[in-house]
């Protein structure tokens, strides 16, 4: 009878017990050098230790060392479900969470398993998480660590009666910032060439192209990179690491009210190489897009190279996969005759040609250009070429091939939407379509194929498609449609044909 009342009185206890969601705690809160990792993992039920909703928490981390102005960096582990849930995490410069977040994370955050969290740009740092209430199963979870890292800046020169100070990294292994998805997908270089003739022009138009692009902290920094590079007579120098939009914009004012201004300009071999570089400071985005995008009105170009390395080929623009959008905003001269100009090696090959553009206003370079995947791409005159020497077979991008013993890849694009259609040539017969191999993203990107009553033949989807025939019968042409989404790259595809001839 004791053992029994034993037994109740412990199971009274323990149902007793509230289960509270409690705010976990950092493992530390101060850091004193860079040896040390705080931690800090998603709220947790007090007596299941599971994960929970406490509705919001506050946590302060601060920095102590003797030497220099430290700066916390940090990653996060095991991102899972705050698409399901819309929570949020914000970092904060300072020791509250108030005024305007350098970093999110939110409900458009897909599972990771990490993210690369930028740098603070002092010794405090905030981070606010909250929930929605309602949310009662599924719940967010995540690890933090932070840690202190060395802090290598330079300073701009400004004149005596501007005494806002820019702040420039000046750490090469530092990623710039991040590109929202709905405007562009990948890596993307903005080269202003300084030796212009009109520099408040080429700085406006600058200006303009950042504006266009929303950077969006919510996206994954180590996915998405916008470089702004100052270019002048074979030197560059790179602005690398801003976050913003704000620094971005603030770096270009800063240029327009000193004019005068000297950055420390490296010497480079050719913009080919200097982007190869920088762009392959990211292996994680290797399958994303690359975009340079060089503005000038320059039609004075001094071409003052090094001699190229040897048994390397000159275009790097082509090794690196790197398309290349040449802007002129000289009135005088069309951007083709501009380019025919200069000696820069900024060019491509095959379906990366380089783009020419006179410039007419931002909103209309990303419209007929920068997100339009089949211009970018240059697919449309890669297939018009295919087409006019009566080929029966269409692949895109072009193979891998080999010269001088350098490999080149093949041409990644995206957010493509493209058409083919090939007529038939003998009405006795079917047509014919075999599908080499397509590789493509499962449920996202998809190949249709069509009859010229617009019906519906089939559609696939899913990596490594090869070896699939189709007879197509009693119809005067076929259709294959393809379209890609914005996000990783078009891998490549073949087609080939019998009894038809390709449309031009």
């Amino acid at each position: 009878m004791k053992v029994l009342s034993l037994v109740v009185l412990l199971i009274f206890l323990v149902n007793g017990v509230d289960s509270v969601c409690k705010c976990a705690k950092l493992s530390k809160s101060k850091l004193k050098s860079t040896k040390e990792v705080s931690s800090i993992n998603e709220p947790r039920d007090n007596v299941t230790s599971k994960a929970c909703n406490p509705t919001a928490c506050i946590y302060t981390l601060t920095a102590i060392t003797k030497k220099g102005d430290p700066i916390i960096g940090g990653v996060i582990y095991n991102l899972k479900n705050f698409q399901k849930t819309n929570a949020t995490l914000k970092f904060y410069n300072g020791k509250k969470a108030v005024g305007k977040y350098f970093f999110k994370i939110s409900g458009k955050t897909n599972d990771t398993d990490k993210i690369v969290i930028p740098s603070s740009t002092g010794k405090y740092i905030t981070i606010s998480y909250s929930i929605d209430s309602k949310i009662t199963k599924k719940f967010p979870t995540f690890i933090y660590y932070a840690n202190l890292v060395k802090e290598k800046i330079i300073s701009t020169t400004v004149s005596p009666t501007d005494n806002k100070l820019i702040k420039i990294e000046a750490n090469e292994d530092e990623e710039g910032s991040i590109l929202n998805g709905e405007e562009l997908h990948g890596n993307v270089a903005l080269i202003l060439d300084m030796g212009s003739q009109n520099i408040s022009k080429l700085l406006e138009i600058g200006s303009e192209i950042i504006k266009e692009i929303t950077l969006d902290q919510s996206f994954y920094i180590e996915y998405y990179h916008f470089y702004l590079v100052l270019y002048k007579n074979g030197q560059v120098f790179r602005v690398n690491g801003l976050n913003t939009k704000e620094d971005l914009t603030s770096i270009v004012a800063n240029m327009t009210e000193n004019v005068d201004l000297k950055p420390d300009y490296q010497k480079i071999n050719s913009l080919g190489v200097f982007l190869f570089d920088a762009f392959d400071k990211s292996k994680e985005s290797e399958n994303y897009q690359k975009v340079a995008i060089f503005v000038t009105d320059n039609n004075k170009f001094q071409p003052n190279y090094a001699k190229p390395i040897p048994s390397k080929p000159v275009n790097f623009f082509d090794m690196g996969d790197i398309h290349p959008v040449f802007i002129n905003f000289n009135k005088d001269q069309t951007a083709q005759e501009c380019y025919a100009l200069r000696n820069i090696l900024f060019s491509g090959t095959i379906s990366n040609l380089v783009i020419l553009h006179d410039y007419v206003t931002s909103s209309y370079l990303f419209e007929s250009i920068l997100t339009n995947g089949n211009r970018l791409c240059n697919l449309d005159q890669l297939f018009n070429d295919t087409s006019a020497s009566n080929q029966s077979n269409f692949t895109f991008p072009v193979n891998d091939r080999k010269s001088n013993d350098c490999i080149y890849h093949k041409r990644y694009c995206n957010n493509m939407l493209f058409n083919i259609y090939c007529d038939k040539v003998n009405t006795a017969l079917p047509i014919a379509l075999q599908i080499n191999f397509f590789d493509i993203e499962t449920n996202i990107d998809t190949i249709s194929i069509y009859n010229d009553a617009q019906d519906l033949i089939t559609s696939i989807s899913g990596h490594q498609v090869s070896n699939l025939k189709m007879d197509i019968f009693n119809s005067a042409y076929v259709k294959i449609s393809f379209e890609t989404d914005f996000k990783f790259v078009f891998y490549g595809g073949s087609l080939a044909f019998e009894n038809c001839i390709l449309r031009s």
